[in-house]
């Protein structure tokens, strides 16, 4: 059974606060149903993880030629991490 449509210019002025409530759930502007899905094509994921990781990669290298002890391995260890949530995230579909 669909679900009925509600288009915004049905919103009275008095419900403004509902309608901005709906808008924040997830609902899309024009016909106040559910919006289209808010994941990325598989492509431009996949495209945005190889320059993520290629940029902690550069950084990382560049930190092991401008930087020296403690401060370097503190570097890696916090590149290491952002890499991480960045493959987490990438898992999750985020």
């Amino acid at each position: 059974m669909a679900r009925p449509k509600v288009v915004l210019s049905d919103v009275a002025p008095g419900d403004t606060i509902i309608a901005g409530l709906l808008l924040a759930g997830g609902f899309s502007r024009r016909t106040m149903g559910p919006s289209a899905p808010a994941r990325v094509r598989m492509g431009v994921m996949i495209t945005r993880l190889y320059w993520a990781m290629g940029a902690y990669a550069f950084l990382a290298l560049l930190a092991s030629f401008t930087l020296d002890g403690v401060f370097r391995i503190a570097v890696w260890i916090f590149l290491g991490g952002l890499a991480a949530k960045t493959l987490i995230a990438y898992k999750a579909g985020w």
